[in-house]
């Protein structure tokens, strides 16, 4: 599909307004019969598919979250000690495992068919494993997969970290090979080990994605295990001081358990949220993680929008190349998080030669690469020296400050005319509550800063904590659109778990991004001409209308909303292709109803001058309308008698002009739907 021929053109002639409809014929996603509708789904969708499945509730266990909650909180105030200093601040004296069952896949990710290999230390004698697949399953959120009983078990070794990195490496044995089967449906599987037929048993899990590299779907969500993996203290040494014995590593595998939430890692904290709400609305998704992000720069092939959430952190520079890339191609970038592609890594092969189990990240120039023929790998911040490459060139913002984990504060809207707006009933200034936080990101001027970036909101920020967070959009030169959330939590308002209360506006939001990028999204973005205005750009283009889209063949309005233009007389609006009549009306304005078949395209359609005279709004131009022009005639804004509903050119003045265009347009009605 190319990009930058669908919604993506803002140049609006007087007298013309252009009617960009954001469509794709044939695409199976989400669409909306109307403004603020309920997302339709096509059947045939293997998501939709999935999801009507049923799911359970066996293998859910208690919620651990507060304990990953505090290992935010410490991990974001020592953000700066870490990437500074190797000393602790606050370190653990010891670490202990403390689990009779615990394991690790011995990849990433595998693709549908494929086999993956469980590595486990238990100590009961036998034990058995329950496959479970993450998804919405009528709000279970998973689904019983598979099981497999009396594996034998046995307790393995933990290493101690490499003296000078702090690697740890597990190399436990194969207990057993997991066949996937080619049926299966891509996503995050869950793997409960548990003491053979125990079912109260905590036990405790092995996370992994299964990929669909041959089948097209719509959106990649990307898993973000390299950060995961960051966080992750397993053998008492992870990327950061807080939770490492005697200080961080500089190096952490991927062939050990997780820690955290049982051995889930990070994935109940924020991308299960993301995770049961695409699912739950139908969307064609498939899965990756970032590790396959490094190793296949054709990823993104079969997809057209690349979705990363929640916490995505740390990024190689084969992981940035490919993104940019695949945006370079047309393809959309939508980041529903911050504090993204802030370090850089480096994958190495473990100590068997197996390649990317390792992530280098020593957070300054200690890193022996900082001094070699590469110095750009040197895994330092993306903004810092030697490397250079400030992460708001890709993202259009980048990370500001962080709070404690659960610490907010609003998102307060700007831009409310832009369509990401469209349906949620927001205007400039507007809050809503609990969206930004833990960690935040705002627009920097270094410099770098793409040239078509759009703030879409300005939230001040507490003041202990820094100045301001945005939320952002842009389209590169290829037509792809590029979205910063700039903050975690925006999973948390769709989803509605974890303490936060659901938004249909965040909701709405994400429709309308998902729905514009995956060209199902018809934006009206229009412009009107108006009589007696100075030459836009000017104040007195900045009008009220009202619009009212009717479908031709009868049936409810599918819009009717208040717009502001801007100073070029511009406005934005939205409804799905189709055979409509629209019904334009400014303040003193007559109405103008324009027939219009919307076809997936660009659709441009040139419409009569709004008439001005009619200061009383009843869409007509009579004797009343004049009475209030005479009544304030000769007066200016700040008078008493000044009334600016006679004012028709807004120049702040109620003159001859204002008389020449009622008495042009006088014994004139307006025009009204059929």
């Amino acid at each position: 599909m190319t990009r930058g021929r669908l919604g993506r053109v803002w140049t609006v002639c007087s007298a013309t307004f252009v009617l960009l409809v954001c469509f794709g014929v044939g695409l199976r996603n989400v669409t909306h019969a109307q403004i603020g509708g309920t997302p339709q789904v096509d059947p045939t969708n293997p998501i939709v598919e999935e999801n009507r499945l049923p799911g359970t509730s066996l293998g859910l266990l208690p919620d651990r979250e507060d304990l990953v909650r505090r290992s935010f909180e410490f991990a974001s105030r020592q953000e700066a000690d870490a990437a500074t200093q190797m000393s602790p601040r606050v370190t653990p004296d010891v670490w202990t495992s403390g689990k009779p069952i615990e394991g690790y896949a011995g990849k990433a990710s595998v693709n549908v068919g494929e086999s993956i290999d469980l590595h486990v230390s238990s100590q009961y004698p036998t034990f058995d494993i329950l496959i479970f697949r993450q998804g919405w399953y009528n709000g279970v959120g998973q689904r019983f997969i598979r099981q497999i009983s009396n594996i034998p078990g046995t307790v393995q070794p933990i290493p101690e970290p490499d003296p000078v990195t702090g690697l740890v490496e597990a190399n436990w044995p194969v207990t057993y090979t997991l066949q996937t089967a080619s049926n299966w449906v891509s996503g995050v599987y869950k793997i409960w080990l548990i003491e053979h037929s125990n079912y109260e048993d905590v036990g405790s899990y092995i996370i992994f994605v299964l990929r669909d590299d041959a089948r097209q779907s719509d959106i990649l969500f990307q898993v973000a295990l390299t950060t995961y993996q960051a966080y992750n203290n397993w053998g008492g040494k992870s990327l950061y001081n807080y939770n490492s014995v005697n200080g961080r590593a500089v190096a952490v595998s991927f062939d050990r358990p997780y820690v955290d939430a049982y051995g889930a890692g990070l994935y109940d904290t924020g991308d299960n949220h993301m995770v049961r709400w695409l699912e739950k609305n139908g969307y064609d998704v498939t899965y990756a993680t970032n590790v396959d992000l490094e190793a296949s720069p054709d990823l993104m092939a079969n997809r057209e929008v690349f979705l990363s959430n929640f916490h995505d952190e740390y990024w190689s520079w084969n992981m940035r190349a490919n993104v940019e890339a695949a945006r370079d191609q047309g393809k959309d970038l939508l980041f529903f998080t911050s504090n993204n592609v802030y370090y850089q890594i480096r994958f190495e092969p473990s100590s068997a030669g197996i390649a990317n189990r390792v992530i280098v990240c020593y957070k300054n120039t200690s890193d022996p690469m900082s001094v070699s023929d590469t110095p750009w790998l040197t895994t330092v911040r993306w903004r810092d020296e030697p490397v250079s490459r400030p992460e708001n060139e890709l993202l259009g913002v980048m990370f500001d400050t962080a709070m404690a984990f659960g610490e907010h504060f609003p998102w307060v809207v700007a831009n409310a005319q832009h369509w990401v707006y469209a349906g949620t009933g927001l205007h400039d200034g507007d809050s809503i509550e609990r969206l930004m936080g833990y960690e935040y990101d705002r627009v920097f001027d270094n410099g770098l800063t793409p040239s078509d970036l759009q703030i879409l909101s300005h939230s001040p920020a507490p003041p202990q904590y820094g100045t301001h967070a945005n939320g952002t959009l842009y389209k590169a030169p290829s037509g792809a659109l590029v979205f910063s959330a700039a903050t975690n939590y925006w999973p948390y308002l769709l989803d509605g778990r974890s303490g936060w209360p659901k938004d249909s506006r965040v909701e709405r939001m994400t429709i309308n991004l998902l729905n514009y990028t995956l060209d199902q999204f018809a934006i009206v973005e229009g412009g009107v001409d108006l009589e007696g205005r100075l030459a836009a750009p000017s104040p007195q283009w900045i009008v009220t209308l009202q619009v009212s889209i009717v479908p031709q063949a009868g049936g409810a309005t599918v819009f009717h909303d208040v717009a502001t233009t801007n100073d070029s007389g511009q406005f934005t609006t939205s409804v799905l292709p189709g055979d409509y009549n629209i019904r334009f009306k400014g303040s003193h304005t007559l109405a103008r109803v324009v027939p219009v078949t919307l076809a997936p395209g660009s659709n441009v359609l040139t419409i009569p001058t709004l008439l001005e005279g009619d200061a009383n709004d009843d869409n007509r131009i009579d004797i009343t309308d004049f009475s209030i022009l005479a009544a304030s005639f000769a007066q200016a804004a700040g008078q008493a008698s000044y009334d600016a509903r006679a004012d028709f050119n807004i120049d702040g003045a109620v003159n001859i002009s204002d008389f020449s265009l009622l008495a042009t347009h006088f014994a004139t009605a307006g025009e009204e739907l059929p």
